[in-house]
């Protein structure tokens, strides 16, 4: 009877275990979900991961770099801005770490600035399909695969 109970534990460990998606398959559903909800105003922005660290460029002088394991924090969420132009709206995934230290922007000219979050910008489309909670999910998962542990950066109100 133990023996039973002893493979049957196995065997519901082993089927979490085998179900759950790669370090591979998880930062190319990233990259990919990225790459279809791109502002088109970011069309030339993109999302690579390279060594165990995620690497973003928002611009043609610079990139952002972040080791995956040591974000601590996310966040993603729809932001608004009102200006002259009017309302301006979009998603957000903020990527934080425990200091400073581990965010850097680097520019084309080899200058390094330290950075306190990676903002990563997608466009309304994003909202599609619980598509927010869903990166949630893959962004703490990968970040666990890489030995890190985050959580979710919620609003006080």
């Amino acid at each position: 009877m133990k023996d039973k109970i002893f493979f049957l534990i196995i065997f519901l460990l082993s089927v979490n275990f085998f179900n759950s998606q790669t370090k591979d398959e998880t930062q190319k559903w990233i990259k990919e979900t990225y790459e279809k909800h791109r502002r088109p105003e970011n069309l030339k922005n993109w999302v690579e991961f390279v060594n165990g660290e995620l690497v973003y460029s928002s611009s043609p002088r610079y990139f952002e770099r972040i080791k995956i394991s040591d974000i601590n924090k996310i966040s993603v969420k729809k932001d608004l801005l009102n200006d002259s132009l009017g309302k301006l709206s979009w998603y957000s995934i903020k990527l934080f770490c425990k200091n400073t230290d581990c965010v850097k922007r680097e520019y084309v000219d080899g200058k390094t600035d330290k950075i306190e979050e990676i903002s990563i910008i997608l466009d309304l489309s994003f909202e599609e399909d619980g598509l927010s909670k869903r990166m949630e999910k893959a962004l703490l998962h990968l970040i666990k695969l890489y030995g890190g542990n985050a959580s979710l950066k919620k609003e006080t109100f």
